[in-house]
């Protein structure tokens, strides 16, 4: 192919029934530089999931969490037969060390 496909892929996402809660489907707005999108969507606004996640799109397979084996199994499949060429991890860096994790303290190191 005359060009490569690279994607970002967030092992941030959790359920009550693998994590204890919800982990990043619930996350609260972030602020917009733009008033018309602060309207539209308020700071600080949480998102109430599995009827009101936060994500723009709402997975066909439904809400997961990253520590399910068998969802990760099937979308690096889906990955591969899209032919992407290279998946970037979201990773917070080693969880012994000292250092802040993201917003809502998930450690993907296991997962990396």
């Amino acid at each position: 192919a005359a060009f490569s496909v690279h994607v970002a892929f967030y092992l941030w996402y959790g359920t009550p029934a693998l994590d204890g809660r919800w982990l990043h489907w619930d996350h609260a707005t972030l602020p917009h530089w733009t008033d018309h999108m602060n309207e539209r969507f308020p700071p600080g606004k949480p998102f109430i999931p599995p009827d009101e996640p936060h994500s723009p799109y709402y997975p066909a397979r439904g809400l997961y969490s990253s520590r399910d084996e068998s969802v990760l199994r099937e979308q690096m499949r889906e990955i591969a037969a899209a032919g992407i060429d290279s998946v970037m991890l979201s990773w917070w860096g080693q969880a012994g060390k000292d250092f802040r994790r993201d917003s809502q303290g998930v450690s993907t190191d296991e997962l990396v």
